[in-house]
């Protein structure tokens, strides 16, 4: 005896006759919210910024955050390398922290099959 079929659920479209009327409703009323927001950039993840009056994404001030961090750090480490009479010791240290820098900010490679 096969097994039974597996009938996947009916795919309801909004702009077809699938819907109620108050679903359709709620739909258009979702994607007017939507668009106000995107209008007012009103999102869970924006922040007022001091340099702005508009409000930014949080990803790119945490990204450029970090990012001058760590260009600060690697300044100093290349700095401190390039003066003369280094004692080894502390040449080494300088340079297993710029690279341990490289290895965080450089993405790790793939084979490129998924």
């Amino acid at each position: 005896m096969p097994p039974p079929r597996i009938h996947p659920p009916p795919i309801i479209e909004i702009d077809g006759e699938g819907l109620t009327p108050e679903l359709k409703v709620r739909c258009i009323e979702a994607e007017l919210k939507n668009e106000e927001k995107k209008i007012n950039h009103e999102y869970e993840d924006s922040w007022d910024c001091c340099l702005s009056k508009r409000k930014t994404d949080s990803r790119l001030i945490k990204y450029l955050f970090q990012m001058s961090i760590i260009l600060a750090i690697i300044t100093l480490c290349i700095v401190r390398l390039s003066e003369k009479n280094l004692p080894c010791e502390v040449a080494n240290t300088y340079v297993g922290i710029l690279t341990l820098l490289i290895g965080i900010c450089l993405p790790s490679p793939s084979s490129g099959k998924k």
